[in-house]
C-alpha cells in the first residue's frame, strides 16, 4: 500500500496485521492502548518486521503478542 504521507510502502502482511491489532484490542475492550505511546511501541516493534500475506499466522501472532504485552 503506498500512502503520500508516508517514506516507505506498506506489505500486505502489514495491513494484515494492523487490521488483526484492531480487531483483537476491540474484542478485549483494549482500544486505549493505542494511546499509550509505550505500549503501542512494543507492539510495533513485535509485529512490524512481519511480512506473510497469510492472515490465520497474522492473527496469532497479534494475540500472541497482545497477551505477552497485557491488554
Amino acid at each position: 500500500m503506498r500512502y503520500t504521507h508516508h517514506e516507505r510502502r506498506y506489505t500486505g502482511g502489514h495491513v494484515i496485521v494492523l487490521i488483526a491489532l484492531f480487531d483483537e484490542l476491540t474484542q478485549a475492550k483494549a482500544l486505549h492502548r493505542l494511546s499509550d505511546p509505550e505500549w503501542l511501541g512494543a507492539a510495533v516493534g513485535k509485529l512490524s518486521s512481519y511480512t506473510s500475506q497469510y492472515a490465520p499466522r497474522g492473527n496469532r501472532l497479534v494475540r500472541e503478542t497482545i497477551q505477552n504485552l497485557g491488554a
